[in-house]
């Protein structure tokens, strides 16, 4: 099968190209970096770019599409993510429909934002962090292209991603292994992930399963846990007897008033922002029956997945 992937050159695109390629699939990537994979070919483009994507379309004529080009950030500009994360998939769902090619869109439970309880893919969408509102009306075009052209599309909401390669987990489990990185307030929020290898596996289920065609899905672990637990399971793993430190909510948000006021007055992006702050202190728990009825099983457990998060970072002398 042809396949084209968008931001294949980022921490879930690697898997991801690594899973099609053993699979024996002919894949194209399309990202803004290069990427050195033997027999992958690349091409190097924005999907802002009607041209450039347009050439690539045409060049490999994909029955499938996996879009997971994105900014995902806290504090970038606001118009540059909402040019990449909409109007860049707006330009990637026209091409799609041109050529008739399946698109699975890899969205993010931002886009649910704060809820109480279990959230599922009815939960009232409230997305507070730019990130979050931008993947929401990118969903919003694939679901329009479905119902009103019949495109094949699928939208993944995956929580958030760790495992070998993860940019987040790659500093923060040196850092709580070092003692620097305190947790903020009691440490008792839940918090609901996924590990690559889980995610992995989700997306080409979907891909190749006609009943997740013009629907959505939220896809994470079987397990949840407090940030204290994740923790104290890194400290653990690593024979580090060490008191977990805590620093009150009201210190951080102070800490991000004043980061946020250097900002304005150096025109530098602030160090910790309010979006990421609020993210940290987020409830997360998620339903996942809706994927698990059409056959997802989570391969890894949380603590298997974080096992080998921690050993990669290991193997690159992180630790």
């Amino acid at each position: 099968m042809e396949i084209l992937v968008t931001g294949g050159t980022g921490f879930i695109g690697r898997h991801l190209i690594g899973k099609l390629k053993e699979e024996g699939h002919e894949i194209t990537v399309y990202a803004i970096d290069p990427l050195e994979m033997e027999n992958i070919r690349v091409i190097i483009g924005d999907i802002r770019d009607d041209v450039s994507l347009e050439e690539a379309f045409k060049k490999v004529q994909p029955e499938l599409v996996f879009h997971l080009a994105a900014i995902v950030s806290y504090s970038a500009p606001k118009e540059l993510m909402y040019s990449v994360n909409v109007e860049g998939t707006k330009n990637v769902v026209d091409k799609c429909l041109k050529y008739n090619a399946k698109i699975i869109f890899t969205s993010s439970v931002s886009v649910i934002g704060r809820f109480k309880g279990i959230a599922n893919e009815e939960t009232p969408c409230r997305p507070f962090t730019t990130y979050g509102k931008t993947k929401l009306e990118a969903e919003k075009i694939l679901l329009s292209a479905y119902e009103e052209n019949g495109l094949p599309i699928t939208v993944i909401r995956p929580a958030p991603a760790y495992g070998e390669g993860s940019p987040q987990y790659k500093v923060l489990i040196p850092l709580i292994a070092k003692g620097k990185l305190p947790i903020i307030g009691s440490g008792e929020t839940l918090t609901h992930q996924i590990y690559v290898g889980n995610l992995i596996d989700a997306l080409l289920l979907l891909a190749h399963e006609k009943r997740a065609e013009g629907e959505i899905f939220i896809v994470a672990d079987e397990e949840t846990i407090t940030l204290k637990e994740l923790y104290l399971f890194i400290l653990d793993y690593l024979g580090i007897k060490r008191e977990v430190k805590h620093i009150p909510v009201f210190l951080a948000k102070m800490s991000v008033f004043i980061s946020g006021i250097k900002a304005k007055l150096t025109g530098k992006r602030p160090k910790i922002s309010k979006e990421f702050l609020e993210t940290i202190l987020a409830h997360r728990h998620y339903d996942i029956s809706k994927i698990k009825s059409i056959g997802y099983k989570p391969k890894y457990t949380l603590k298997e997945g974080m096992a080998r998060t921690i050993e990669w970072c290991k193997t690159e002398g992180l630790i």
